[in-house]
């Protein structure tokens, strides 16, 4: 065995336990953010945090924790993947770019109609793989916990077969705004898409998050910012700011000509309108009529020590219990053997390098690429 496996076993030591699966497609159901116990979770939470911290090296109480990694949480971006499986095909650019911002829209609706949900901060070396199985092809996905302090992920989708990829890196940055009463997280990094058989890219930014009645009233997530999707080969360009109440608004350009406006509810429908047609709106993306593609993932007891939903196994069934002092013990422990590992490796002078992800760019430590794609 090779010191680099050696070091991922130390990592995710996990107790010999009988592994039994519990659903993770309920993360969001309203059962998990009511109840009487919130209000006494919420002083516990308070005495962790100051004004201006960043969350992400807080340690936030069980209850606004949703049962998976953040690396199993960015798989929510394909749930609605026939959105674009047959973009390859399509001969007309703005046809392609629309299917492009529809699947864009709908990988940011997941969110709780109530409460917070927040997935757990990966560990070092962590990673999640899975698998969609569609009618005449499979989107395969894999990602990695590339570093820890600062918290960088990347992920990779790809269906061969449709000529298409997704990848990114990503940083989440979370502050709280006492005053604001809200908190916010940022996601800085590159996203991108491209359909290999045309050598065309989408640059797209990431949507912030912030969580409303933090200190007082009811905790709502919502989207916020503003993001930009971009071919710069067509010459299409869309820009969504994303509002309070759960509300978009959006431009489509080409070549900086203003061609359509966007406008809805981006948990329920969206609209969009020719300019040149003032009184006119069409329905441009119905999200509670789309279809979710379910993937497939390795059962727990036959993956690897540092794949995400065993390294979090414990965790993930107290919170499915809602035992959110079994789940607090069961993550403090995680977290604890991680700040040991990194001392250790700190006196040995180690230094960790991710396994599947390399970076593209020495000086851009979020360049990482999935060492298994070769970029055409």
């Amino acid at each position: 065995m090779s010191n680099n496996e050696t070091k991922i076993e130390e990592t995710t030591n996990v107790d010999e336990i009988e592994y039994t699966e519990i659903p993770y497609d309920d993360c969001y159901d309203k059962k998990f953010y009511l109840g009487s116990s919130t209000s006494s979770l919420l002083v516990e939470f308070l005495k962790n945090i100051r004004p201006g911290v960043d969350l992400l090296r807080t340690a936030l109480p069980a209850f606004v924790l949703e049962k998976r990694s953040l690396l199993e949480k960015l798989t929510d971006y394909m749930n609605h993947q026939h959105l674009i499986l047959n973009i390859s095909t399509m001969i007309d650019p703005e046809q392609r770019f629309f299917s492009v911002v529809k699947h864009y829209i709908a990988m940011w609706h997941q969110i709780p109609e109530v409460g917070v949900a927040k997935p757990y901060n990966p560990i070092l070396g962590e990673v999640f793989k899975c698998e969609w199985k569609l009618q005449d092809s499979v989107t395969s996905y894999i990602s990695e916990q590339v570093s820890h302090h600062p918290p960088i992920s990347a992920f990779h989708f790809e269906n061969k077969k449709k000529n298409f990829v997704i990848y990114g890196t990503l940083q989440p940055k979370a502050h709280l705004y006492p005053f604001g009463n809200y908190a916010s997280m940022t996601m800085n990094g590159p996203l991108k898409l491209k359909i290999l058989n045309l050598d065309e890219e989408y640059d797209m930014t990431y949507a912030s998050v912030s969580v409303k009645g933090v200190f007082f009233g009811t905790m709502q997530m919502e989207n916020s910012g503003k993001t930009i999707i971009e071919c710069k080969k067509t010459g299409y360009r869309a820009s969504i700011t994303w509002k309070t109440g759960r509300q978009l608004s959006g431009k489509i350009y080409k070549n900086d000509k203003k061609l359509y406006s966007l406008k809805g509810d981006y948990t329920d429908v969206v609209y969009i309108k020719n300019p040149e047609k003032k009184k006119q709106n069409f329905e441009f993306l119905n999200i509670k009529k789309l279809e979710k593609v379910s993937k497939t993932v390795t059962p727990t007891k036959d993956q690897q020590p540092n794949e995400s939903r065993k390294v979090w196994y414990k965790v993930s069934v107290a919170l499915d219990k809602r035992d959110f002092d079994a789940a607090n013990k069961y993550k403090n422990e995680i977290e604890q053997r991680e700040r040991d590992i990194r001392e250790e490796r700190k006196k040995r002078k180690e230094v960790w390098t991710p396994k599947l992800f390399q970076k593209k760019d020495e000086k851009d430590e979020l360049s990482y690429m999935y060492i298994g794609y070769q970029e055409k």
